[in-house]
């Protein structure tokens, strides 16, 4: 793959895809990721509430540190990055003997793996020549492998569900590792960054954004309840 040819936004999306799915990971397998470190930590639901947020909470750092200060050179070396600490990070949670230094684990995946790994993804996605398939291709993967991974893990003893869940996360990033020689490399340039001004148009649509984040992280909470309503395990 050329710089040019990636430039002209010419250049494969599974690569980049994979990378996405694997940035999402943790947020698409909640039900399982949630209840499974539940039962092995003994949380309440305050304290699953701040799991599920100080992962997200890293990823959202992320988002803005990349955004505000990365140039679509660096995209490439950040995916790698991400992935691999995505890697490295959920095999150290298995060492993890309290809660509150796994809670510190997951917010540094968050912030240097999920985030960097799904921010680039999106990125590098936006400049395909077409971008609404390219998005569309990581939406529809997304939800195959959020749909066939939560079937698969609730056939799983609940004894293993948690060290599956980390070794799915690994395997994951390894295999969008094992791609990362085809993501597209991107010409640098240091007048992109000052190119872009933020218009109220722009936080309209961030806003837009937040809130429809918002809905959609309380989906698994509503699910929950139910769940409950109807006597569902």
């Amino acid at each position: 793959m050329t710089r040019a040819a990636a430039d002209s936004g010419v250049f494969p999306v599974w690569p980049v895809v994979m990378a996405g799915i694997a940035g999402a990971a943790m947020f698409n397998l909640a039900p399982a990721f949630l209840a499974s470190n539940a039962a092995w930590f003994g949380l309440d639901d305050r304290q699953i509430g701040w799991l599920m947020s100080a992962e997200i909470a890293g990823i959202a750092i992320a988002s803005v540190l990349t955004l505000l200060f990365g140039h679509r050179g660096q995209l490439r070396t950040l995916a790698l990055i991400g992935l691999g600490v995505i890697v490295v990070g959920n095999l150290a949670t298995l060492a993890a003997q309290t809660f509150s230094s796994y809670l510190v684990i997951r917010f540094l995946i968050g912030l240097f793996g999920d985030g960097f790994a799904y921010v680039t993804a999106v990125s590098t996605l936006g400049r395909h020549k077409n971008p609404t398939r390219a998005f569309a291709t990581l939406s529809f993967s997304n939800m195959c492998f959020s749909g066939t991974a939560l079937l698969a893990l609730s056939q799983s003893p609940e004894s293993h569900t948690r060290l599956a869940v980390v070794v799915l996360f690994a395997l994951l990033s390894a295999s969008a590792i094992a791609a990362w020689r085809r993501w597209p490399q991107f010409l640098d340039s240091g007048a992109e960054s000052g190119s872009f001004q933020l218009r109220p148009l722009h936080i309209l649509g961030l806003i837009g954004l937040f809130a429809f984040t918002a809905n959609l992280g309380a989906v698994w909470g509503y699910a929950e309840r139910l769940a409950e309503g109807t006597g569902l395990s």
